[in-house]
């Protein structure tokens, strides 16, 4: 890498070699939030993280991240982002509802996207275990 540089809220990595200029967007901790009645036997481990989404009257809703991550996702076509990386902590916490959202919405972009998993992404937390055990679960 030849350099970096900050401009405007955006940053230029310029490579050498590099033959044409592309866009990726960087999206990190949306702690997104759904649930839904399969979530229900891990309530005491997402109620402190989830709030008011993880309770049964709630399943089925957002936490509100949603507006947001579809605002950035609108974002990121605007730009013709040739990526959007997302980068840990996509979710609070690895519930089916917000996976499975998540990645609906994320397809229905029409983006490239690929991610690193965050640790709200693979557990619940207070669960008991050690990280490893829990990341081998989930």
């Amino acid at each position: 890498m030849e350099s970096i540089t900050v401009q405007d809220g955006y940053v230029y990595y310029y490579l050498r070699g590099m033959e044409k200029t592309f866009t990726v967007m960087f999206l990190a901790d949306t702690h997104f939030t759904i649930e839904d009645e399969r979530g229900r036997e891990f309530y005491d481990n997402t109620r402190r993280m989830g709030g008011a989404a993880v309770q049964p009257q709630n399943y089925g809703k957002s936490n509100g991240r949603e507006r947001a991550l579809l605002r950035s996702l609108d974002k990121a076509k605007k730009e013709q982002a040739a990526l959007v990386i997302l980068g840990g902590d996509i979710v609070n916490f690895p519930s089916l509802a917000s996976v499975e959202h998540l990645k609906a919405m994320l397809d229905a972009s029409g983006l490239n996207w690929t991610y690193t998993a965050g640790n709200h992404d693979w557990h619940y937390e207070g669960e008991p275990g050690t990280s490893f055990a829990q990341r081998e679960k989930w």
